[in-house]
């Protein structure tokens, strides 16, 4: 039900394991690092291999503002020096490296039939129907999934939003704000060269931690995938599901994110404070970010017009996977729509990778995105189907023409060779439009527009 903006692994390493000890971390010969009244805590450290090459990665333990805790993995570039930043949001991974109860508590428990877990980390969870999303994840694996960003030069910096401990949007956000100033303070790392992205909460997680970025941070790219952006509008799509979704017991799912809104916003629309969680307050905080939000027209879980509105409001860039025919809830289910479907490694991730690291690689930097041919031709039919209907595609253009460019390469996942990136989408096009667009003409083609139909 939920996607991760997952990448290719490339092997796992040692040093991981639960009895390990803590030891020193890489912001210097200290095991902490000052990130204001108290300190970050290097807990634990390991390496994953990326080819041939190990690269090491911290465990930390960061304080926010409110004397609470966020926990980040901080993976190390595989180049040494400064280094630009990928920051990517987890909020449904589990960890058991923190010393903090609930992290054994969850680790201890049994997933229910639906696959959640029961919300005991929240006392006001009354409902025995109310679960969360929640996995265990292993440091090692994590490190390794980094591989895409890794190869294009940059660290990376993975936050545990740890949705399960029942924090509220407030609480969220103090996470992202207390992570972000954490990376100002790193030896290795260049907060001038930032990007952010997540799915899901994890664009959530994204977005509204580039509003509240601490100052000395500046941010290359956003890009939130399928994020709820305006929470009055978001529970207002909630109680228009509640009329029509044809199985009720379904929408129990929604329980723990409207009590998490509910109690940071002070009560339900006309009663609390939604300012900081409506689209004007987004792009005021956003400012000239470049942003790319990423939706599919069949999600049922945020709906599309919740990036569409911010993209309008904000004057931003959005990437829309339209469908024909009408939506069949029982087909489709609560799902971010069909992007998790798609043959291969969805295109809604390549396409945002292609966007970050177009503005977090240096301009002679080649672009190495983690593709799958299938997944592209998916994504390329929709966008054909779509023309043929007369829709809106300048969406679309933009990012294939930025996909085309010279500069721009595929790693095929299934295939684990990298190739232009250009090809694959002139072999993808030619199948769709009956042309036969070689790399560079397609790239001349899509300057002036879309193959006529």
């Amino acid at each position: 039900m939920v996607l991760g903006l997952a990448a290719v692994g490339c092997g796992a390493g040692a040093g991981t394991g639960d009895d390990a000890p803590a030891v020193d971390g890489g912001g210097g010969a200290d095991a902490t690092i000052d990130a204001g009244p108290r300190q970050a805590e290097v807990l634990r450290t390991g390496s994953v291999m990326v080819g041939t090459q190990a690269v090491a990665y911290e465990l930390v333990r960061v304080p926010r503002a409110d004397g609470k805790s966020v926990y980040v993995q901080w993976v190390h570039g595989l180049d040494a020096g400064r280094r630009s930043v990928v920051v990517q949001t987890q909020p449904y991974e589990g960890i058991d490296w923190s010393g903090e109860p609930v992290d054994a508590q969850f680790k201890a428990a049994t997933a229910r039939p639906d696959g959640r877990y029961p919300d005991v980390a929240c006392p006001e969870a009354t409902a025995a129907s109310e679960g969360v999303a929640y996995a265990l994840s292993a440091p090692d694996a994590m490190a390794s999934a980094a591989v895409g960003w890794l190869l294009n030069g940059h660290a990376v910096m993975l936050v545990y939003g740890r949705y399960y401990a029942c924090d509220d949007l407030d609480g969220d956000i103090a996470d992202m704000r207390a992570a972000l100033g954490y990376l100002t303070t790193r030896a290795d790392a260049d907060p001038q060269h930032v990007a952010i992205t997540g799915n899901s909460w994890g664009g959530f997680l994204a977005l509204f931690g580039a509003v509240n970025a601490p100052p000395g941070l500046h941010l290359d790219a956003v890009v939130p995938l399928n994020p709820p952006s305006d929470f009055i509008d978001w529970l207002g799509y909630l109680d228009e599901l509640a009329l029509t979704w044809p199985r009720p017991a379904d929408l129990d799912f929604f329980l723990t994110y409207k009590r998490r809104v509910l109690r940071a916003s002070g009560g339900a629309p006309g009663v609390g404070d939604f300012t900081r969680f409506r689209h004007a307050a987004v792009c005021a905080g956003l400012g000239a970010t470049p942003t790319l939000l990423l939706h599919d027209e069949w999600d049922t879980l945020i709906p599309i017009r919740e990036s569409q509105g911010l993209v309008t409001t904000c004057a931003r860039d959005g990437m829309w996977w339209p469908r024909q025919g009408t939506l069949d809830p029982l087909v489709v289910g609560l799902d971010h729509g069909l992007l998790g479907k798609e043959p291969g490694y969805p295109s809604v991730f390549t396409f945002a990778q292609v966007y970050l690291l177009a503005r977090l690689n240096d301009a002679q930097h080649p672009i190495i995105a983690l593709a799958s041919r299938q997944a592209i031709a998916s994504y390329l039919d929709l966008i054909h189907a779509e023309q043929v209907a007369g829709g809106q595609l300048g969406h679309a253009l933009a990012r294939l023409r930025e996909a085309a460019g010279a500069r721009i390469f595929f790693y095929i996942v299934d295939e684990m060779q990298t190739v232009e990136a250009s090809a694959v989408l002139a072999q993808g096009i030619n199948t769709h439009w009956n042309t036969s667009y070689t790399a560079a003409s397609l790239r001349t083609q899509l300057a002036l527009g879309l193959p006529p139909l």
